[in-house]
């Protein structure tokens, strides 16, 4: 992972992205990604945040794995 600048009707944010693999891509995801998944998000909502898994963005284009939510604002 990586941190890119995305610029959407003028308005810049930083983002979290994938750079170029190294390895090939499967269409599932691995176990071990699943369990880090889930534990992410259990671990947020033992704090009183919510925490969605695979959530998408307004119009669709990006999923995030996990997306924390709380009183500062979001991160995934």
């Amino acid at each position: 992972m990586a941190i890119r600048r995305r610029t959407i009707d003028g308005v810049t944010t930083l983002v979290a992205a994938h750079l170029p693999l190294r390895t090939k891509a499967t269409a599932e995801e691995s176990d071990k990604h699943k369990t880090m998944k889930e534990s992410i998000a259990r671990t947020a909502q033992e704090h009183g945040l919510t925490a969605d898994l695979e959530a998408r963005s307004d119009d669709g284009r990006i999923r995030t794995d996990v997306l924390i939510a709380g009183p500062a604002g979001k991160v995934g």
